[in-house]
């Protein structure tokens, strides 16, 4: 599997059995998909703060809200962290 290839990317961020190191991959590959790493439930909470470095305020947001989440216990859709979900 070519994790540099977009379209491979993308369709792999958006399967919930994505594992945490191909995530870690897509977000350094492909900034543009960042978002739906941080909200992707596979993602490793130790690479939120390298998430969070780059400064794109979507991103930060959705880091805040998993974070909150995790430290509650509970479960939120993915599509909600990226704002989709009302």
């Amino acid at each position: 599997m070519k994790l540099t290839d977009f379209n491979t990317a993308a369709q792999l961020v958006g399967n919930q059995s994505t594992s945490a190191s191909d995530l870690t991959m897509i977000a350094q590959y492909h900034p543009t998909l960042r978002r739906w790493v941080a909200a992707h439930a596979g993602t490793d909470p130790a690479i939120f703060p390298w998430l969070d470095s780059f400064g794109d305020p979507e991103v930060s947001r959705i880091l805040a809200s998993r974070w909150a989440t995790l430290q509650s216990g509970s479960v939120t859709p993915l599509g909600a962290f990226c704002g989709f979900v009302a």
